[in-house]
Protein backbone atom coordinates (compact mmCIF):
# COMPACT_ATOMS: atom_id res chain seq x y z
CA UNK A 1 0.00 0.00 0.00
CA UNK A 2 3.22 2.60 0.67
CA UNK A 3 4.94 1.96 -2.21
CA UNK A 4 2.01 2.17 -4.67
CA UNK A 5 1.04 4.99 -2.57
CA UNK A 6 4.38 6.75 -2.75
CA UNK A 7 4.54 6.29 -6.64
CA UNK A 8 0.90 6.73 -8.02
CA UNK A 9 0.65 9.96 -6.19
CA UNK A 10 4.23 11.25 -7.40
CA UNK A 11 3.95 9.59 -10.64
CA UNK A 12 3.86 13.31 -12.18
CA UNK A 13 7.90 13.22 -11.37
CA UNK A 14 8.43 11.04 -13.85
CA UNK A 15 8.07 7.28 -13.05
CA UNK A 16 12.25 6.52 -13.65
CA UNK A 17 14.99 8.37 -11.81
CA UNK A 18 14.73 10.38 -8.81
CA UNK A 19 10.91 8.79 -8.10
CA UNK A 20 11.94 5.11 -7.92
CA UNK A 21 15.22 5.98 -6.27
CA UNK A 22 13.25 7.67 -3.54
CA UNK A 23 10.72 5.10 -3.61
CA UNK A 24 13.41 2.31 -3.47
CA UNK A 25 14.76 4.46 -0.23
CA UNK A 26 11.88 4.33 1.98
CA UNK A 27 10.96 0.53 1.03
CA UNK A 28 14.03 -0.92 1.94
CA UNK A 29 13.95 1.13 5.40
CA UNK A 30 10.22 -0.62 5.66
CA UNK A 31 11.98 -3.94 4.89
CA UNK A 32 14.86 -3.34 7.47
CA UNK A 33 12.15 -2.05 10.08
CA UNK A 34 9.76 -4.96 9.95
CA UNK A 35 12.83 -7.78 9.48
CA UNK A 36 14.25 -6.16 12.92
CA UNK A 37 10.97 -6.16 14.60
CA UNK A 38 9.58 -9.78 13.99
CA UNK A 39 13.34 -10.48 14.87
CA UNK A 40 13.99 -11.91 10.65
CA UNK A 41 16.02 -11.42 8.00
CA UNK A 42 14.34 -10.23 5.40
CA UNK A 43 14.81 -13.61 2.64
CA UNK A 44 12.58 -15.24 5.56
CA UNK A 45 10.18 -12.03 4.85
CA UNK A 46 10.14 -12.95 1.18
CA UNK A 47 9.69 -16.22 1.22
CA UNK A 48 12.93 -18.45 1.95
CA UNK A 49 15.74 -18.67 1.16
CA UNK A 50 17.19 -20.97 -2.03
CA UNK A 51 20.89 -19.92 -1.19
CA UNK A 52 22.70 -18.90 1.23
CA UNK A 53 25.56 -16.89 -0.55
CA UNK A 54 26.17 -15.67 -4.08
CA UNK A 55 29.51 -15.15 -6.47
CA UNK A 56 30.69 -12.20 -7.06
CA UNK A 57 31.39 -9.98 -9.52
CA UNK A 58 33.74 -6.85 -9.51
CA UNK A 59 33.55 -3.90 -11.88
CA UNK A 60 36.71 -1.56 -13.01
CA UNK A 61 35.51 1.35 -14.37
CA UNK A 62 38.12 2.90 -17.10
CA UNK A 63 36.42 5.55 -18.21
CA UNK A 64 36.25 5.58 -21.92
CA UNK A 65 39.96 4.55 -21.97
CA UNK A 66 41.26 7.66 -20.10
CA UNK A 67 42.87 5.39 -17.28
CA UNK A 68 46.04 4.48 -18.22
CA UNK A 69 46.39 0.61 -19.51
CA UNK A 70 48.84 0.07 -16.77
CA UNK A 71 46.65 1.16 -14.19
CA UNK A 72 44.19 -0.68 -15.59
CA UNK A 73 45.79 -4.02 -15.86
CA UNK A 74 46.93 -3.25 -11.74
CA UNK A 75 43.72 -2.78 -10.30
CA UNK A 76 42.40 -5.67 -12.10
CA UNK A 77 45.39 -7.70 -10.38
CA UNK A 78 44.06 -6.32 -7.03
CA UNK A 79 40.68 -7.38 -7.68
CA UNK A 80 41.97 -10.95 -7.91
CA UNK A 81 44.13 -10.52 -4.74
CA UNK A 82 40.91 -9.76 -3.22
CA UNK A 83 39.17 -12.86 -4.38
CA UNK A 84 37.08 -12.17 -7.32
CA UNK A 85 36.94 -14.41 -10.36
CA UNK A 86 34.96 -12.87 -12.91
CA UNK A 87 35.94 -9.07 -13.50
CA UNK A 88 33.54 -6.59 -15.76
CA UNK A 89 35.36 -3.81 -17.70
CA UNK A 90 33.14 -1.08 -17.00
CA UNK A 91 34.18 0.99 -20.45
CA UNK A 92 31.95 3.99 -19.51
CA UNK A 93 31.81 5.35 -22.86
CA UNK A 94 28.14 5.80 -23.19
CA UNK A 95 25.38 7.05 -25.36
CA UNK A 96 26.72 10.38 -25.79
CA UNK A 97 29.92 9.23 -27.16
CA UNK A 98 28.24 6.98 -29.61
CA UNK A 99 31.11 4.51 -31.33
CA UNK A 100 33.82 5.66 -30.76
CA UNK A 101 37.10 5.96 -33.17
CA UNK A 102 39.55 5.12 -31.98
CA UNK A 103 37.38 2.71 -29.77
CA UNK A 104 39.58 1.40 -26.59
CA UNK A 105 37.48 -1.96 -25.76
CA UNK A 106 39.78 -4.21 -27.72
CA UNK A 107 43.30 -2.89 -26.30
CA UNK A 108 42.05 -3.00 -22.91
CA UNK A 109 40.82 -6.33 -22.90
CA UNK A 110 43.45 -7.61 -24.58
CA UNK A 111 45.59 -6.58 -22.14
CA UNK A 112 43.96 -7.46 -19.10
CA UNK A 113 43.56 -10.62 -20.07
CA UNK A 114 46.92 -11.50 -20.88
CA UNK A 115 47.42 -10.12 -17.40
CA UNK A 116 44.75 -12.63 -15.49
CA UNK A 117 45.23 -16.20 -14.46
CA UNK A 118 43.03 -18.52 -16.45
CA UNK A 119 40.57 -19.05 -13.86
CA UNK A 120 39.26 -15.73 -13.95
CA UNK A 121 36.78 -14.53 -16.24
CA UNK A 122 36.54 -11.47 -17.43
CA UNK A 123 33.58 -9.48 -19.55
CA UNK A 124 32.81 -5.98 -20.60
CA UNK A 125 30.11 -3.43 -20.32
CA UNK A 126 30.19 -0.52 -23.22
CA UNK A 127 27.86 1.55 -20.88
CA UNK A 128 25.62 1.55 -23.64
CA UNK A 129 28.56 3.22 -26.36
CA UNK A 130 27.12 0.96 -29.38
CA UNK A 131 24.73 1.06 -31.99
CA UNK A 132 23.35 -2.67 -32.90
CA UNK A 133 26.37 -3.01 -35.76
CA UNK A 134 29.62 -1.74 -33.80
CA UNK A 135 28.43 -3.62 -30.41
CA UNK A 136 27.98 -6.70 -32.80
CA UNK A 137 31.26 -6.13 -34.03
CA UNK A 138 33.17 -5.63 -30.98
CA UNK A 139 31.03 -8.34 -29.20
CA UNK A 140 31.98 -10.74 -31.85
CA UNK A 141 35.82 -10.26 -31.79
CA UNK A 142 35.74 -10.19 -27.58
CA UNK A 143 33.38 -13.45 -27.76
CA UNK A 144 36.44 -15.00 -29.84
CA UNK A 145 38.71 -13.60 -27.07
CA UNK A 146 37.43 -15.80 -24.41
CA UNK A 147 34.55 -13.26 -23.45
CA UNK A 148 31.97 -14.77 -20.62
CA UNK A 149 28.95 -12.04 -20.83
CA UNK A 150 28.43 -8.81 -22.80
CA UNK A 151 26.84 -6.50 -21.09
CA UNK A 152 24.67 -3.08 -22.19
CA UNK A 153 26.03 -2.74 -25.47
CA UNK A 154 23.13 -0.93 -26.96
CA UNK A 155 21.36 2.43 -25.70
CA UNK A 156 18.59 1.14 -23.18
CA UNK A 157 15.97 3.55 -25.38
CA UNK A 158 16.53 1.56 -28.16
CA UNK A 159 15.01 -2.23 -27.72
CA UNK A 160 15.17 -2.92 -31.32
CA UNK A 161 18.95 -2.79 -31.50
CA UNK A 162 19.28 -5.00 -28.18
CA UNK A 163 17.14 -7.66 -29.92
CA UNK A 164 19.76 -7.55 -32.80
CA UNK A 165 22.63 -8.13 -30.96
CA UNK A 166 21.29 -10.56 -28.69
CA UNK A 167 20.08 -12.61 -31.73
CA UNK A 168 23.96 -12.22 -33.18
CA UNK A 169 26.01 -12.99 -30.36
CA UNK A 170 26.74 -16.69 -28.76
CA UNK A 171 27.19 -15.23 -25.20
CA UNK A 172 24.70 -13.63 -22.84
CA UNK A 173 23.71 -10.74 -23.51
CA UNK A 174 22.76 -8.75 -20.41
CA UNK A 175 20.84 -5.33 -19.98
CA UNK A 176 18.53 -3.33 -17.82
CA UNK A 177 20.89 -1.15 -15.44
CA UNK A 178 18.56 1.78 -16.68
CA UNK A 179 15.02 0.24 -16.32
CA UNK A 180 13.14 1.43 -13.52
CA UNK A 181 9.68 -0.26 -13.18
CA UNK A 182 8.40 -3.81 -13.75
CA UNK A 183 6.59 -2.35 -16.97
CA UNK A 184 10.20 -0.69 -18.19
CA UNK A 185 11.47 -4.47 -17.80
CA UNK A 186 8.72 -5.76 -19.21
CA UNK A 187 9.13 -4.02 -22.17
CA UNK A 188 12.76 -4.99 -22.46
CA UNK A 189 12.45 -8.82 -22.19
CA UNK A 190 9.60 -8.48 -24.84
CA UNK A 191 11.55 -6.19 -27.22
CA UNK A 192 14.73 -6.57 -26.29
CA UNK A 193 15.11 -10.10 -25.25
CA UNK A 194 18.00 -9.75 -23.24
CA UNK A 195 19.73 -13.60 -21.74
CA UNK A 196 20.01 -11.92 -18.32
CA UNK A 197 18.50 -8.81 -16.48
CA UNK A 198 20.12 -6.29 -14.27
CA UNK A 199 17.30 -4.71 -12.46
CA UNK A 200 19.10 -2.42 -9.41
CA UNK A 201 17.49 -2.33 -5.66
CA UNK A 202 18.09 1.03 -5.30
CA UNK A 203 17.18 2.37 -8.69
CA UNK A 204 14.26 0.40 -9.47
CA UNK A 205 12.03 0.84 -6.33
CA UNK A 206 13.99 -1.28 -3.45
CA UNK A 207 12.99 -4.82 -2.57
CA UNK A 208 9.26 -4.42 -3.38
CA UNK A 209 9.22 -3.47 -7.16
CA UNK A 210 12.64 -6.12 -8.19
CA UNK A 211 10.52 -8.87 -6.42
CA UNK A 212 7.94 -7.80 -9.01
CA UNK A 213 10.34 -7.79 -11.66
CA UNK A 214 12.23 -11.35 -10.52
CA UNK A 215 8.46 -12.76 -11.42
CA UNK A 216 8.11 -10.93 -14.90
CA UNK A 217 11.28 -12.20 -15.90
CA UNK A 218 10.57 -15.48 -14.33
CA UNK A 219 7.63 -16.21 -16.48
CA UNK A 220 10.31 -15.55 -19.42
CA UNK A 221 12.63 -17.86 -17.77
CA UNK A 222 15.82 -14.78 -17.69
CA UNK A 223 17.98 -14.87 -14.65
CA UNK A 224 18.77 -11.72 -12.87
CA UNK A 225 22.30 -10.48 -12.35
CA UNK A 226 21.55 -7.05 -10.03
CA UNK A 227 23.43 -3.90 -11.31
CA UNK A 228 24.87 -3.47 -7.74
CA UNK A 229 27.10 -0.57 -6.73
CA UNK A 230 26.38 0.20 -3.38
CA UNK A 231 28.32 -2.16 -1.18
CA UNK A 232 26.19 -1.34 2.59
CA UNK A 233 22.56 -1.37 2.95
CA UNK A 234 22.39 -1.55 -1.14
CA UNK A 235 24.03 -4.70 -1.49
CA UNK A 236 22.46 -6.62 1.60
CA UNK A 237 19.05 -5.53 0.03
CA UNK A 238 19.93 -7.19 -3.60
CA UNK A 239 21.23 -10.53 -1.21
CA UNK A 240 18.09 -10.72 0.20
CA UNK A 241 16.39 -10.51 -3.00
CA UNK A 242 18.67 -13.05 -4.77
CA UNK A 243 18.25 -15.67 -1.81
CA UNK A 244 14.30 -15.69 -2.27
CA UNK A 245 14.08 -15.92 -5.81
CA UNK A 246 14.79 -18.75 -8.23
CA UNK A 247 15.99 -17.42 -11.23
CA UNK A 248 18.85 -15.70 -9.51
CA UNK A 249 21.50 -15.39 -12.38
CA UNK A 250 25.00 -16.85 -11.77
CA UNK A 251 26.76 -13.77 -10.53
CA UNK A 252 26.17 -10.33 -8.39
CA UNK A 253 28.19 -7.36 -9.06
CA UNK A 254 29.84 -5.59 -6.28
CA UNK A 255 32.45 -2.95 -5.92
CA UNK A 256 36.02 -2.34 -4.70
CA UNK A 257 35.76 -1.23 -1.29
CA UNK A 258 38.44 1.17 -1.11
CA UNK A 259 36.68 3.89 -2.73
CA UNK A 260 33.68 3.35 0.26
CA UNK A 261 35.65 3.68 3.83
CA UNK A 262 33.75 6.42 4.72
CA UNK A 263 30.34 4.43 4.25
CA UNK A 264 32.10 1.34 5.77
CA UNK A 265 32.71 3.24 8.87
CA UNK A 266 29.22 4.59 9.48
CA UNK A 267 28.62 0.24 10.44
CA UNK A 268 30.47 -1.70 13.32
CA UNK A 269 33.09 -4.07 11.82
CA UNK A 270 31.04 -7.14 12.36
CA UNK A 271 28.11 -5.64 10.62
CA UNK A 272 30.42 -5.72 7.69
CA UNK A 273 28.98 -8.07 4.76
CA UNK A 274 31.20 -10.78 4.54
CA UNK A 275 32.80 -11.73 0.94
CA UNK A 276 34.60 -15.49 1.24
CA UNK A 277 36.60 -16.64 -1.87
CA UNK A 278 35.10 -14.56 -3.97
CA UNK A 279 31.41 -15.07 -2.58
CA UNK A 280 29.25 -12.87 -0.74
CA UNK A 281 27.55 -14.46 2.44
CA UNK A 282 23.46 -13.60 2.47
CA UNK A 283 23.10 -11.80 5.98
CA UNK A 284 21.43 -13.90 8.45
CA UNK A 285 20.73 -11.05 11.01
CA UNK A 286 17.34 -9.35 11.72
CA UNK A 287 16.13 -7.11 8.83
CA UNK A 288 18.96 -6.88 6.61
CA UNK A 289 21.54 -7.85 8.88
CA UNK A 290 23.46 -4.46 9.29
CA UNK A 291 23.24 -2.06 11.83
CA UNK A 292 23.71 1.52 11.32
CA UNK A 293 26.56 3.17 14.37
CA UNK A 294 25.05 6.58 14.48
CA UNK A 295 27.74 7.77 17.07
CA UNK A 296 30.16 7.08 14.22
CA UNK A 297 27.29 8.39 11.29
CA UNK A 298 27.37 11.82 13.38
CA UNK A 299 30.68 12.32 14.19
CA UNK A 300 31.12 11.64 9.85
CA UNK A 301 28.65 14.32 9.82
CA UNK A 302 30.66 16.81 11.08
Amino acid sequence: MIWNTLFWENHDLGPSGALSYAVAGIDLALWDIKGKILDQPVYNLLGGRFRSEMPTYCGIPLKGGKIPIEEAVERALKVVGLGFKTIKLRMQIREYNLNPIPDPTLKYYEAIRKALPDDVDLFVDPNEGYTASRAIQIGKELQAMGMKYYESPVPRENNKDLAEVVSAIDIPVMAGEKCYTRWEFRDLIMQGNPDIINPDVIKAGGITEVKRIAVIAQAFFKQLVPHNTKPTLGTAAALHVMASISNAGPLLEYVELDTYNEAMACFDTDQHLKLIDGKLQVPTGPGLGMVINEKKLKKLAK
